[in-house]
């Protein structure tokens, strides 16, 4: 009998691995409960109080204009400043341009028929006063009640200044004898009188001062 083939050993192969189950992945870590933050706002601008609203101002009133009415007259002193000097000697007084320009104004107005009384002129303090004459019909007489006027009156002033300068007083009434040089002075008339009147007047105060024979 022929001897049995041995079948030849065969060796056993790794053992197949064992699927393992699948590892679940880790939840992820519950977080804690955090208290809500809190609501960021902003801080308030500070309130800007609204800037007043200004009335407009009221634009100035200008101040009411004077106006005065300025008439003026060149007139020639050499024989006033003769005839005063030879009145002084023979009266023994001071016999001064400001009487004879009172008297000359004196006439004027009683020539021309203006109803004002002529006011002997004084300034006190700048401040301009008038005073009564007694009426007279004499330059000598004139010179002395000039000389004891007292009584402060309305009328027409009548002013004779040393130096040049043109005075005016709003409101009154004015007749003025300035002297700018030795052989001339300036005249002038401010007040209410009209124009023509005015002008008449200068007109005949300055032909009774270049004729002081006149006045006597």
């Amino acid at each position: 009998m022929a001897a049995p083939v041995a079948e030849p050993e065969v060796e056993p192969g790794p053992e197949p691995e064992a699927s393992l189950p699948p590892v679940p992945e880790p939840a992820p870590a519950a977080m804690p409960d955090l208290p809500p933050l809190p609501s960021f706002e902003p801080p308030a601008e500070p309130a800007v109080a609204a800037a007043p609203v200004l009335e407009p101002m009221p634009a100035p009133v200008p101040a009411p204009v004077t106006r005065v009415q300025l008439r003026q007259r060149l007139v020639s002193l050499a024989a006033a400043r003769e005839a005063a000097e030879t009145l002084s000697q023979a009266w023994r007084q001071e016999v001064g341009l400001s009487a004879l320009l009172y008297r000359a104004a004196d006439k004027a107005l009683s020539d021309l028929d203006i109803a004002q009384p002529a006011l002997k002129g004084e300034l006190e303090d700048d401040a301009l006063k008038g005073y009564r004459v007694a009426s007279a019909h004499t330059l000598r007489g004139t010179l002395e009640n000039l000389a004891a006027a007292h009584e402060s009156a309305e009328g027409l002033v009548v002013l004779a200044l040393e130096g040049s300068d043109v005075v005016v007083f709003p409101g009154a009434e004015v007749l003025a004898l300035s002297q700018p040089s030795e052989g001339q002075a300036l005249l002038s008339y401010s007040g209410s009188l009209a124009v023509e009147q005015a002008r008449a007047l200068l007109e005949r105060v300055s032909y009774y001062l270049e004729r002081p024979i006149l006045l006597a």
